[in-house]
């Protein structure tokens, strides 16, 4: 007989699944993060001490992160590249791109060649809407579109679209979407990201 799911934890199986997503300064602040905590049991919630259902503990494991990839000796690393670093029970991916460094983590169960897939991917995607210009700056400006690639590949810690011609498509429809709303709506839909991206900046000090 098999066992229920616990509560508030989806069950996906034979699906590949990501614990979550961040995009942090090479001071380890944080640009954006998205975790997608439900696809995982709560055994995997808890990472060196740090409960990463809360805003504490993911920010603690963020700087823990970033600190292990710099001591990857990373300072000439190109964006073609890919890292891969074990911490504790999960399984960390990272691309750097100028002042950022981008990770994926899920368990160490998850394919790492899957892992990295989705990097390069998420690589090819920003760095068409950056036109091959991916910085802190960049991904504050183009903040819609990046949340939108993100949110196309991965939909609840699930991977669900790693075409990267599909992915620009959505990207770019989301954007004429935007631009057809309504005065009113179109208003409100930019001060929403405004204030985030406001928010970011006060946070790092831009």
């Amino acid at each position: 007989m098999s066992s229920a799911a616990p509560k508030n934890q989806v069950s996906y199986p034979f699906m590949s699944k990501i614990l979550g997503i961040s995009f942090l300064k090479m001071s380890g602040d944080r640009i954006y993060s998205k975790y997608y905590t439900t696809a995982f049991q709560q055994s995997k919630l808890n990472v060196n001490n740090n409960n990463i259902q809360t805003f504490e503990g993911q920010r603690k494991f963020e700087q823990d992160i970033c600190n292990k990839a710099i001591k990857l000796k990373i300072k000439d690393m190109k964006p073609s590249q890919t890292e891969i670093f074990s911490f504790y029970q999960l399984n960390i991916v990272f691309k750097k791109f100028k002042d950022v460094l981008l990770f994926i983590f899920s368990d160490q169960e998850e394919n790492e060649i899957l892992l990295s897939q989705i990097l390069d991917v998420i690589l090819e995607s920003l760095n068409h809407i950056t036109q091959d210009n991916i910085d802190v700056e960049q991904i504050i400006s183009k903040f819609e579109s990046v949340i939108t690639i993100i949110d196309e590949i991965i939909h609840e810690g699930i991977v669900v679209n790693l075409e990267s011609n599909t992915l620009l498509a959505r990207s770019m429809m989301a954007d004429t979407h935007n631009m057809n709303l309504n005065p009113s709506d179109k208003k409100a839909f930019s001060s929403v990201f405004d204030i985030a991206k406001s928010k970011i900046k006060q946070q790092l000090h831009m």
